[in-house]
């Protein structure tokens, strides 16, 4: 008798364990909710960027949205990808046209931004989070003895006033 009763709670046991270690919490969490979380963060930011626009600057923007994406989308300006027999849209091409013509698009005015902070950073002598090696991470194929700021200078240790050294050349200089 008390066999006929464990066969169902050890199906139900084996059932749920088997649907629960498919998909964990964490993996949810890392994954779909934080990808979606961030998704709706920037078309926030992307929708607050565009509706602050006077009607004069939007009037303008939808011009130069017409003549620049006619522009890129020429068969003369396409760039050629593999599996497009025509080519795609220069978006490159449309997003500098954007820029010259006085309405960046949302990334470009980003990317304005990012570069402002940089160099406010660097200024004041903090080169930090903008620092990166010329390792063959990057598909160089030599390795600086001191770590580059984006525009390849020397980054600059506060305290001491020094050039910081690259740890992956000093590894490399250990192993030899």
């Amino acid at each position: 008798m008390q066999i006929h009763r464990a066969k169902p709670k050890l199906l139900l046991l084996t059932g749920l364990s088997i649907l629960l270690t498919g998909c964990s919490i964490s993996d949810w969490y890392n994954g779909y909710y934080a990808e979606t979380a961030s998704i709706r963060r920037v078309h926030k930011e992307r929708n607050a960027y565009y509706e602050a626009e006077s009607p004069e600057m939007k009037e303008l923007r939808k011009t130069n949205q017409t003549y620049c994406s006619d522009l890129a989308s020429r068969p003369e300006n396409r760039v050629a990808r593999k599996g497009y027999k025509n080519g795609v849209s220069n978006t490159p091409m449309y997003t500098n046209c954007m820029e010259r013509r006085g309405t960046p698009t949302f990334e470009t005015y980003k990317s304005m931004q990012a570069e402002k902070r940089r160099a406010e950073r660097r200024a004041r002598g903090k080169c930090i989070g903008s620092c990166y090696s010329h390792s063959s991470y990057n598909g160089h194929y030599y390795l600086d003895a001191y770590l580059k700021d984006l525009d390849g200078n020397d980054c600059i240790d506060k305290n001491t006033g020094k050039p910081i050294s690259n740890p992956e050349f000093d590894i490399i200089l250990e192993a030899l």
